[in-house]
């Protein structure tokens, strides 16, 4: 790993005491290397310990919400996984791009051409603070997840082509993939969720890769909405879609 800074500083010189203190429950910090740095927010369960790994959930978060300030990317996707730890007790992991994408595309097209030897600056960062979590706590390296939404959507897809071995399910709600690499997510579980009226991504952007994953035998599951524009996540998290008990029964395996 890249010389590594990871500490509880304010962002580019200027104080900002959001980046650091805890917020809605979550604690802040910033992450930094060689090719630049973000700010993100996180929970550590009291209970996990050596012997007691827990999962943890990842979430990237949407397009709108870039910043440094270390709370704009922190609403009930990110809480909701704090304030259910009674039932699925995690780490959760919530970085915040201070700007640009997740994967640098164009939406409007839905699908788009991955490029294994070209990892965005901001993906190639959350790689590197997702090993740093997983040497500092004592995380369950059998239940990683990954949720996102549009424009994490997006980088859902792209982190798990890119990190195949790391990622034991996946949550992509209204974003898109390569689906000629969809291969690489064969073995992934998977559950998308898209709107079919949405008109900020187009639906067959998942489409695309659901189809793409059942023509190799794979068995995502999608959740499409009929009369939903680009709004899916509240009826994705929503209590009784049985997303939580789904994702939290997922379990890799080590080789």
């Amino acid at each position: 790993m890249r010389g590594l800074l990871v500490a509880w500083l304010c962002f580019v010189g200027a104080c900002q005491s959001s980046v650091d203190t805890e917020y809605k429950g979550l604690r802040g910090a910033r992450f930094a290397d060689s090719l630049g740095g973000l700010v993100y927010r996180y929970y550590v369960p009291p209970e996990a310990d050596a012997e007691h790994p827990l999962p943890l959930v990842l979430y990237l978060h949407s397009n709108g919400r870039q910043g440094v300030d270390n709370e704009a990317h922190v609403d009930y996707r990110v809480t909701r996984w704090v304030e259910n730890q009674r039932e699925h007790p995690c780490f959760v992991l919530a970085p915040q791009l201070p700007k640009g994408y997740w994967v640098d595309t164009n939406f409007a097209k839905g699908s788009y051409r991955f490029d294994d030897g070209k990892v965005g600056q901001s993906m190639q960062l959350v790689i590197e603070l997702l090993e740093l979590f997983q040497k500092r706590y004592p995380i369950d390296r059998t239940r990683i997840y990954v949720v996102g939404t549009s424009l994490g959507g997006y980088g859902t897809w792209d982190l798990m082509m890119r990190r195949p071995q790391l990622i034991a399910a996946g949550v992509p709600i209204e974003g898109g993939g390569d689906p000629t690499q969809a291969i690489r997510v064969a073995g992934i579980p998977i559950w998308a969720f898209h709107g079919a009226k949405d008109k900020t991504v187009p639906v067959t952007a998942t489409r695309a890769m659901i189809e793409a994953l059942k023509a190799i035998h794979a068995s995502p599951r999608y959740t499409e909405y009929p009369d939903v524009d680009h709004e899916s996540a509240p009826r994705a998290f929503a209590a009784g879609t049985g997303l939580d008990d789904w994702l939290f029964e997922q379990h890799k395996p080590l080789h």
